[in-house]
């Protein structure tokens, strides 16, 4: 899983919370609050099939993880980039479903039982693909690979690993393997843009957490 994939996991229903809580962290002038935090940590257990952890430790990776995606959000708007709408998402819940639960009644009781509803689902459903949409349509353009990376990859990587992991059956040649090496370096190469671009944009903004929300 890629780092925006993490990001995009960890993002959940922004605009449900129904309990106002206190105030956790204020990014600028936007408030993100406990109830927000704590509803990213359900969606997030309940998808990746999970316990759910609300100790201080991940109070604070949740609330890191909102920060982000605070700031990518703020420059979606900056670029006006229009989001895709939910639909894309439902395929994407009805396939969740089908591959972890059997019956629709055994789906709505394990809702029921973590305390969401399908439209919290839907949302980070919908929040993933804007994000890795978004995060392409931004930094995957000035992405380039040389030939001279490639090989060097094929080299001190791809051959190891496939030696390592699929012997006797033998190494593709480079020529073979060159498509499959572009892509993950292109995907590395998007994901240290992105991390560079979320650093800058942290460090440009007043971000205050109220630690009596993570003890």
């Amino acid at each position: 899983m890629t780092r925006l994939m993490a990001v995009a996991m960890l993002a959940a229903a922004l605009g449900r919370g129904e309990v106002v809580d206190r105030l956790a962290v204020s990014v600028e002038s936007a408030a993100i609050l406990e109830s927000e935090i704590l509803d990213h940590l359900r969606v997030a257990a309940f998808l990746e099939g999970k316990p759910l952890d609300v100790s201080p430790r991940a109070r604070r990776a949740a609330a890191n993880q909102l920060i982000e995606l605070a700031l990518i959000h703020r420059e979606m708007e900056l670029s006006r980039y229009t989001p895709p709408g939910v639909e894309i998402a439902k395929p994407l819940l009805e396939k969740f479903r089908a591959e972890h639960y059997a019956e629709a009644a055994a789906f709505q009781a394990a809702l029921v039982k973590h305390n969401l509803r399908e439209a919290d689902l839907l949302r980070n459903l919908l929040l993933q693909v804007t994000v890795t949409r978004f995060v392409n349509f931004r930094f995957r353009p000035g992405v380039r690979v040389s030939e001279e990376e490639v090989a060097e990859y094929y080299r001190d990587s791809y051959v190891p690993g496939w030696e390592s992991v699929k012997a006797p059956v033998p190494v593709p040649p480079l020529q073979e393997a060159q498509g499959e090496i572009e892509a993950i370096l292109t995907e590395q190469r998007v994901d240290q843009a992105m991390d560079d671009w979320l650093k800058a944009a942290r460090d440009s903004v007043r971000i205050t957490y109220q630690e009596e929300v993570f003890r």
